[in-house]
């Protein structure tokens, strides 16, 4: 998560990096939980509490949070390692599906400015 941004709801934001190897910059927290927890799982629903998190934002033109605030947080997780899994996958499944009919709509409306500009020559 960002550490500090121009807005409290840029500092709520959650990613998560699956991959070996990868270096990160500074002005970032990284979270890693006590517990077993799947991450893709932990960033959705880190992203799905952002009025919790925000709460914690301080600063004013430049907003902040800090490891020691959300160290606060408490989240309770009931599923299995297997269930947070699946939800994640489905998530993701979801995430991916939403890309491409994003790109499909671009396309369309771009389309649509083509045949408008060529119907009135």
């Amino acid at each position: 998560m960002p550490s500090s941004d121009v807005t409290p709801s840029g500092l709520a934001t959650a990613s998560t990096i699956l991959k070996d190897g990868v270096i990160l910059g500074g002005d970032i927290n990284i979270l890693r939980p006590k517990n077993k927890i799947n991450s893709s799982y932990m960033s959705y629903y880190l992203n799905f509490a952002k009025k919790e998190i925000i709460r914690l934002v301080t600063g004013t033109t430049i907003k902040h949070i800090y490891n020691k605030d959300l160290k606060q947080l408490k989240f309770k997780v009931s599923q299995s390692l297997e269930e947070q899994q699946k939800i994640a996958e489905t998530l993701s499944a979801i995430d991916r599906k939403i890309e491409l009919e994003i790109k499909l709509l671009t396309q369309l409306n771009q389309q649509k400015q083509y045949f408008l500009q060529n119907l009135f020559i």
